[in-house]
């Protein structure tokens, strides 16, 4: 296989949205489609706090899955990141908790010209936002798509 080279400055995709409006879903779909297709190379990490699937893989509520890395902090996540993949998946980024070391690392990524796809849930329940996702939210050249979910109980979203 041979692999693209590295762009000079890559970009950040952020899915958000409240639990179960597809942002894992989105960013699987989105990382496997440029393994398959663009022929990147890549890794996805998520926080070793996010229990919702096995210890090796990511798995969307929709059924999509793919390997992972899991992570204790962002410095650990640091150590982790390969410098000659072209993607770096980073899903349930609520759970991080330094949101400026989060975009220094991001936008260090980006200089790097790897592209960074991120996941989180962007409101607590009482509506409070989660400081990480705001902060990449506020990243200039972000590129941020913001989801929607369904309630179960009566069907409006």
């Amino acid at each position: 296989m041979t692999l693209r080279p590295l762009r000079p400055f890559g970009t950040a995709t952020l899915y958000t949205g409240p639990m179960t409006a597809g942002k894992s879903d989105a960013l699987i779909s989105d990382f496997n489609r440029r393994m398959k297709y663009g022929k990147q190379r890549g890794t996805i990490f998520r926080p070793r706090a996010s229990k919702r699937d096995g210890h090796d893989h990511h798995e969307s509520r929709d059924g999509q899955s793919c390997l992972c890395t899991f992570f204790d902090d962002l410095r650990h996540l640091q150590t982790l990141v390969d410098p000659t993949d072209n993607v770096v998946g980073i899903d349930e980024i609520h759970f991080l908790d330094d949101p400026m070391a989060l975009v220094r690392f991001i936008e260090t990524l980006q200089a790097l010209g790897q592209d960074v796809l991120l996941g989180g849930v962007d409101t607590n329940f009482l509506g409070v936002a989660f400081p990480t996702v705001s902060a990449v939210m506020n990243l200039d050249n972000a590129r941020v798509h913001r989801l929607h979910a369904w309630c179960t109980a009566c069907g409006f979203e």
